[in-house]
């Protein structure tokens, strides 16, 4: 683990000891040590594929059959990848928490009470919109590709760029921020917005800001203390006494 000064780690511990509401906020870095890439980084996923043909609304209308078969070989890996010390630290707080990512490692590691704020590849919906959206099943067949409810074509229930967020998602994740005490960020850039937001947003409400990440980032600029690290090295370190 990077060398976090005692002084600064038992401050932290502390401060997430005597929360009373208590909010995680994650990003990528959270799963890349469980092999799962993430985006922004110099060797991240947006630098090794074109995002305007993978990851954006039109790209789907242009050729939607590519788009599905990228997403079904990303749906593919997830069976490979395992939760990290950082996945099972954060169950064992049964924090609230709003995550930017679209994987399942959380839920596998024993997280509920989670917020999916860019979707989830497990899940598959109407391009519509109409309603319909189900979870899919890895080991069996790709899911179908006409919306069973209106006939319009179905894809992954992620969150495309020049998509809005879920309104439902984002106004719970926005009541969390606004009423916790403790934010703890972790694995995150804060570079994408509206998710971003949740940061400022507990700051306006005086709630103490803990960011674990590698690195300097637009997040630390915001934090009250920043434990620079791994999250599967730094979180079960910081939150071992959490009941």
């Amino acid at each position: 683990m990077s060398q976090i000064p005692d002084a600064m780690m038992h401050t932290a511990q502390q401060w997430c000891r005597e929360a009373q509401a208590p909010m995680v906020f994650s990003g990528a870095g959270l799963s890349v040590e469980s092999g799962i890439s993430a985006f922004r980084t110099k060797d991240g996923l947006w630098n090794q594929v074109d995002v305007e043909k993978y990851a954006t609304p039109q790209g789907f209308t242009n050729d939607p059959q590519a788009v599905r078969n990228w997403y079904w070989g990303r749906r593919q890996a997830l069976p490979n990848a395992e939760p990290n010390p950082g996945h099972f630290a954060l169950a064992k707080s049964s924090w609230r928490h709003a995550t930017q990512n679209v994987d399942d490692l959380l839920e596998r590691a024993g997280c509920d009470n989670i917020l999916h704020l860019h979707g989830s590849l497990l899940r598959e919906k109407c391009h519509e919109n109409c309603g319909y959206e189900i979870e899919i099943d890895l080991s069996g067949e790709p899911p179908v590709e006409s919306c069973p409810e209106c006939n319009a074509p179905t894809r992954p229930a992620v969150v495309w760029f020049d998509e809005p967020l879920d309104e439902h998602v984002l106004h719970q994740a926005e009541q969390w921020a606004m009423s916790c005490d403790l934010l703890l960020v972790v694995g995150t850039r804060a570079e994408v917005r509206p998710a971003a937001d949740l940061i400022t947003m507990a700051k306006s409400v005086q709630a103490q800001v803990i960011v674990v990440n590698p690195g300097e980032h637009v997040a630390g600029d915001l934090a009250d203390l920043t434990l620079s690290g791994a999250a599967g090295e730094v979180l079960p370190v910081l939150l071992k006494d959490i009941p």
